[in-house]
């Protein structure tokens, strides 16, 4: 296993592109009664059909390459319905604009194909957005996150990051309070990171000095460390971080994982599993679950 996608309706464990090009065929399996590239979650509520893109392209960057791959042969050699989920995916999942580096010609040569929806505003229509419309906002919001002064809102004001200070700063005062800023992550103590991880190249460059900070210094700090690390996001970078620390675990890693730090209203990832016994069981669950990450068999072309 390489990727696991588990995104409701479905689960898909991934080896390579040419996995994840069959994926996206299977995920419009019901498009015909749906009338559209879509799908139902429940009995009333329908999302695109490609939803799921979205988390892998924000939590694997390994993966970007074969997304990247998977839609281009879409466009080049799928259906007419697989086009309209395409531009469905890239109007409404905002990680996607980390594919940037091999979407943004398309808008020249295939800019008139059209979606049915935009939740994001993207595309010039919420009911038919245009490809190359779609590929321009993109890439307007690309630029919006490395401009600077670059700031965060947090608790309805706008907090400046702009170096490792700063950044360290607002991880603190998240992780003391248990919450922070609402994404469509979450809103956990270090939720709001992983679009910063995603979009913001220092940010993500900082993350080995700061996680290995984390994982040695205040328990709170440590808890949102690991709460983060259970998101998966590229975690096979963190894997020898999190061995070496779960060989030699500080104080608080023997913490019954009932107990949580002051100010913390809900619990990290995964303690509701009553087979984890304390603070230090989170780093053999990331294991567990994010421990076979790995990238792809890239057997398609590029764009």
């Amino acid at each position: 296993m390489t990727l696991a996608v588990r995104s409701q309706p479905f689960s898909f464990d991934l080896q390579a592109a040419s996995d994840l090009r069959q994926a996206l065929r299977t995920s419009l399996q019901g498009a015909e009664y749906m009338g559209g590239p879509s799908v139902l979650i429940g009995r009333e509520v329908d999302i695109p059909a490609w939803t799921w893109l979205g988390d892998v392209c924000l939590l694997r960057t390994d993966w970007l390459p074969a997304v990247a791959a998977a839609l281009h042969d879409s466009l080049h050699h799928g259906t007419d319905l697989e086009r309209q989920a395409l531009v469905d995916a890239l109007a409404n999942e905002p990680a996607t604009v980390r594919l940037l580096p091999w979407t943004a010609g398309w808008g020249s040569r295939y800019g008139d194909l059209t979606g049915t929806r935009s939740g994001t505003g993207w595309g010039g229509s919420s009911t038919a957005p245009r490809l190359d419309h779609v590929l321009a906002n993109h890439e307007r919001y690309a630029e919006a996150w490395t401009r600077q002064p670059h700031e965060v809102l947090w608790k309805l004001r706008p907090v400046p990051l702009a170096n490792v200070d700063q950044l360290r700063s607002l991880m603190e005062r998240t992780a003391r309070s248990g919450r922070g800023p609402e994404t469509p992550t979450g809103d956990h103590g270090w939720d709001w990171l992983a679009q910063q991880v995603a979009f913001v190249p220092w940010v993500a460059d900082a993350m080995a000095e700061l996680l290995s900070w984390a994982l040695r210094g205040d328990a709170a700090w440590g808890y949102a460390a690991l709460d983060y690390l259970l998101l998966g996001q590229d975690a096979w970078r963190w894997r020898d971080l999190v061995r070496q620390w779960r060989a030699s675990p500080p104080s608080w890693g023997a913490t019954p994982t009932r107990v949580r730090p002051k100010g913390w209203g809900r619990k990290a990832r995964q303690t509701q599993d009553p087979a984890l016994r304390t603070w230090a069981d989170l780093g053999l669950r990331f294991e567990t679950l994010h421990g076979k990450q790995a990238p792809p068999v890239m057997d398609l072309p590029l764009p």
